[in-house]
């Protein structure tokens, strides 16, 4: 199970990453839009630029749980294997990738082997 918990780690580190990115290239396009139409209309610049700002800002906030759910999950936090089912129930949503990726997440993290791993109990084979 073990190999589970850190692909699902790695790929929800890495989906958060790419939102992440997203959103500075949304932030980059519409100030670069901004900047070049400025010169003939200024209140383009001030609305792209806050469009592009605020649209970075919230990417980059609902990211960072991600980030930090994936890595409580490659040190085999407990936390983060709480943290990390409930960010898949958002997953779920994003057919088809996302709710791919949030079933074999529920399917991996609440296996009785993987909850003794994070709360270090042993399991008795039988």
């Amino acid at each position: 199970m073990k190999s589970h918990i850190t692909i699902i780690g790695i790929i929800r580190i890495g989906l958060s990453a790419f939102w992440v990115l997203s959103g500075c290239l949304v932030f980059f396009i519409l100030w670069g839009i901004g900047l070049g139409v400025g010169s003939e209309d200024p209140t383009a610049l001030t609305v792209l630029g806050t469009i592009g700002s605020l649209v970075g800002i919230f990417l980059l906030i609902l990211s960072i749980p991600g980030i930090i759910a994936g890595v409580g999950l490659l040190k085999y936090k407990n936390w983060a294997r709480y943290l990390t089912l409930i960010l898949a129930v958002f997953d779920l949503f994003m057919f088809p990738v996302g709710t791919a990726y949030g079933i074999y997440t529920f399917w991996a993290l609440v296996q009785e082997e993987t909850v003794a791993i994070f709360t270090g109990e042993e399991i008795e084979a039988g």
